[in-house]
């Protein structure tokens, strides 16, 4: 598999540098823990469960089976929510700022976590059902998985646990998702549905629609998304309301619609064939919707 960068408005470098994110992964492989397998594609639902400013409009709609990020988890357990079968969390930063997220561990939750996470959150799962993964950490990523742990799934979702969420969702057998708390903008000057212990980003417009307010960051993930829904088979409803919302319902794809639209029931019944480039190219000319 060859991996291509997509084009961001705002080029940057990951927070922590590459090799440091391999020592990293090498320690992690020192723990012997189970890795991420893929699984057969079957006809269900996934939820994702971002943690964006609409989640507090929404989470009452959340459903597992499901893979939380961030502080989501923590925001769904204190309103009363009580994990268990089809429940995932999904962390991805090598920062020690998220441990907060997991501490302390949720019985009843599977933790998927990429090996470039921060040391302490092995011991702090200790325990706990947690099942590894490798990130995409730089163009050497790919050859130091080959050769530190060969025939392991490395994901090269994008910049953000929430990407990689939908991706991970994929390894367990899913293409059809709800996704909540996916806003990629600030709402009243918040970022997140309630507290949350990451840096702050400077507020600017966004170059999807100036009528919102992002970040460098967020708006690199925006695109990173656009990206993921253009390039992959799975069909995704997103809840809320917020940037990415609004240019969902504007995009008009055939993969992707928002909750509450006639649009979004159509998605919700899409199934995915497989067709060949000539195929695709005659059911293009005759008007058929084609991934």
């Amino acid at each position: 598999m060859t991996f291509k960068r997509v084009k961001v408005p705002y080029p940057m470098p990951p927070a922590v540098d590459e090799k440091v994110r391999e020592e990293l992964m090498a320690w992690a492989l020192t723990k012997n823990l189970p890795r991420l397998e893929q699984q057969p594609i079957g006809d269900g639902t996934m939820t994702i469960v971002g943690y964006g400013p609409s989640l507090a409009d929404t989470w009452r709609r959340v459903k597992p089976p499901l893979i939380a990020t961030s502080r989501a988890l923590k925001f769904l357990v204190e309103r009363g929510m009580q994990p268990g079968e089809g429940w995932f969390y999904a962390m991805a930063d090598p920062r020690p700022n998220n441990l907060e997220f997991i501490t302390p561990p949720v019985k009843g939750v599977t933790y998927l976590m990429a090996s470039v996470c921060y040391p302490k959150v092995w011991s702090r799962l200790a325990g706990e059902k947690v099942i590894m993964w490798h990130a995409m950490s730089g163009e050497h990523t790919p050859e130091w998985v080959r050769l530190n742990d060969p025939d392991t799934l490395l994901m090269g979702a994008g910049s953000t646990i929430g990407l990689c969420a939908i991706h991970l969702g994929g390894c367990l057998g899913f293409r059809h998702f709800e996704i909540h708390g996916f806003d990629g903008c600030f709402r009243d000057g918040k970022r997140h549905a309630g507290e949350h212990s990451g840096h702050d980003q400077e507020p600017i417009p966004s170059v999807l629609d100036a009528s919102y307010t992002t970040s460098r960051i967020m708006d690199n993930a925006n695109t990173e998304l656009i990206n993921t829904l253009k390039q992959f088979p799975i069909f995704c409803v997103f809840h809320g309301d917020g940037l990415m919302q609004s240019w969902v319902r504007k995009a008009r794809l055939h993969n992707a619609a928002v909750d509450g639209t006639p649009e979004a029931n159509v998605v919700r019944g899409s199934r995915f064939i497989p067709i060949s480039d000539e195929r695709a190219r005659e059911l293009e000319a005759a008007g058929v919707p084609v991934i």
